[in-house]
């Protein structure tokens, strides 16, 4: 009777969880184990999409308010004060995920320069020549100018490129592919951070919350959710995106950002000129070699 009234029991309690019950319960169970590649579980309250996301939704997060869009008549912007104000608060709350994912990870990994509270940060590469080529002007499709908000490191390709601070990979890319003819100039892009992007990834600083644009890497070795202390090895100089062109020659794009205010908004990620500093930081470097 007992055995009887268990297996009835069982039968009632498959019958409650409908198939959608029943997918959210595995799914539940699933979170509960998911693992944040390549580190260890993570536990409640982290879900995977807030700790990793897909790359279109963080350069959205990423890029400035004032970014403008073709609709096929003009360029018009590509976000609404709503949109904007939204994205500040969704960032803010990814910020501090990242921040507790960057604690648990470096804590269980022990390492030992992962409190390192300072809010400098180091050259990128090893390198004497750099530009302040920041503002500058660049020509883009459809007649469109716009201004280059990123210094260029002009190195070896294939020179390593390092972490300048600690922090998480909020975003990377290196499957891009593209071609360049001289009468088409870029086309066929696909994959990557973006089209003119190419290979990349973007660090977010957690002792200041600032962020860096490492873009037209040829090896990118890291990945979205992987921690990294300043000094780690995150790829490579490339010549991918717009880069590709011949007359461009090897280089980092490095952009640099933190919160502020602009278009009206208090919040946004602004973008800030990264010479003065890597200038600064490269003297160092070399004069340590002396």
């Amino acid at each position: 009777m007992k055995l009887r009234n268990f297996t009835i029991g069982l039968g009632l309690l498959a019958a409650f969880y409908s198939a959608d019950k029943g997918k959210n319960l595995i799914d539940g169970i699933k979170q509960s184990n998911f693992y944040s590649a390549p580190f260890s579980p993570l536990s409640f309250p982290y879900k995977k999409e807030t700790v990793v996301l897909p790359i279109p939704e963080v350069m959205s997060l990423y890029t400035s308010c004032d970014q403008k869009t073709y609709n096929g008549k003009a360029f018009v912007p590509a976000k609404s004060t709503d949109e904007i104000l939204n994205g500040v608060k969704r960032r803010r709350a990814l910020e501090n995920i990242w921040r507790m994912h960057f604690n648990e990870k470096a804590a269980k990994l022990n390492l030992e320069s992962y409190t390192d509270i300072t809010t400098s940060w180091t050259s990128p590469v090893n390198v004497s020549w750099v530009t302040n080529n920041y503002n500058g002007l660049r020509a883009r499709a459809r007649g469109r100018v716009e201004l280059h908000r990123a210094t260029d490191i002009f190195t070896k390709t294939g020179s390593k490129i390092y972490a300048p601070v600690n922090g998480v990979i909020v975003a990377s890319s290196g499957n891009w592919t593209g071609s360049w003819t001289r009468r088409k100039g870029l086309h066929d892009v696909s994959g990557g951070l973006g089209a003119i992007t190419g290979n990349g990834a973007i660090l977010f600083g957690i002792n200041n919350t600032i962020y860096f644009l490492m873009a037209h890497l040829k090896d990118v070795y890291v990945r979205a959710g992987d921690v990294v202390l300043k000094g780690d090895v995150i790829g490579t100089v490339g010549k991918t995106g717009n880069a590709m062109s011949p007359r461009v020659p090897g280089h980092l794009h490095l952009a640099y950002k933190k919160p502020g205010t602009e278009c009206g908004i208090e919040g946004v990620l602004v973008s800030e000129n990264p010479y003065p500093k890597l200038k600064e930081t490269i003297a160092s470097q070399l004069a340590q070699k002396n």
